[in-house]
């Protein structure tokens, strides 16, 4: 029997939208009886409405409801911000388990520690996510090396005159840096291109040269349910599934997120570490 072969950018992408919206749905259902936000089912709906439909019964209360331009911009940072972004992160951590044996079994033996530790089937606690460490350099240094938002990271305002290069950036202007450039720079990152989790052990990079969530006050406020989810679905593919990429030299197109011209298939060869 041939060994079973997965497209992995869209299955990975529609089963952290399956994610979401579950989240989402139980997010909109009261506990004990006791919300501030109201939800109205539509008479003879049958139900609950699928996520779309949903926010137009959103009550912000005083009888007002979302208008269709705040639907559409709540639905687009869902997409991009937690949905888009983070099912992206999952590939490429995965596409880098696949391309080195010597990294995947190390992500390999903490897992299956926590693993054996429970018992099959038995579901992740909030203490099993913290003994990940080993598996969190590895999706930190995936970041570094294929960063999500490869063009820019945002605008900044310059809060005091700044020297760069030969130029001065005054106070008050908007500024943007490319933090895929920043992730490159050997100043920050001696031999920049190679794949070395162990960068980040102890503290760390220097602050504010390793920016996938962005830094200061407009820190990513998803970054944590982001490395819940990358965490959690690594946990689940490793425990269960050796990796082997299928073309290793399949170009990687960077637009708004980096994306592999093939949706990056990855040969998965099943095990099971409990015998």
């Amino acid at each position: 029997m041939d060994t079973p072969t997965m497209s992995l950018i869209p299955c990975i992408f529609m089963l952290l939208l399956i994610l979401l919206v579950s989240i989402f749905l139980v997010c909109l259902k009261p506990k004990n009886g006791q919300s501030n936000i109201k939800l109205k089912v539509p008479p003879g709906s049958g139900g609950w409405p699928v996520v779309g439909e949903s926010f137009k019964y959103v009550s912000l209360g005083n009888g007002k409801f979302m208008s269709e331009k705040e639907i559409s911009n709540y639905i687009i940072g869902l997409l991009v911000a937690s949905y888009e972004s983070t099912s992206t992160a999952v590939s490429f951590v995965l596409k880098h388990l696949a391309e080195l044996p010597h990294i995947y079994d190390e992500v390999y033996k903490e897992l299956t520690k926590i693993a054996k530790l429970k018992g099959e089937g038995e579901l992740l606690k909030w203490e099993d996510i913290q003994k990940m460490k080993y598996s969190w350099n590895v999706v930190c240094e995936s970041l570094r090396l294929t960063t999500m938002n490869s063009s820019f990271s945002g605008f900044r305002e310059v809060v005091t005159d700044v020297a760069f290069s030969g130029f001065t950036i005054p106070r008050g202007y908007k500024a943007s840096w490319s933090s895929y450039t920043t992730h490159k720079d050997p100043e920050c990152f001696p031999d920049p291109e190679k794949f070395d989790p162990t960068r980040f052990d102890g503290k760390g990079p220097a602050p504010y040269t390793y920016v996938p969530f962005g830094g200061g006050r407009r820190m990513c406020c998803g970054k944590e349910y982001a490395r819940l989810e990358v965490l959690v679905y690594m946990y689940n593919i490793v425990t269960r599934f050796n990796l082997e990429i299928v073309n290793p030299q399949e170009k990687i197109e960077f637009r708004s997120f980096p994306i592999p011209v093939e949706d990056l298939p990855i040969r998965i060869i099943r095990h099971n570490i409990y015998g």
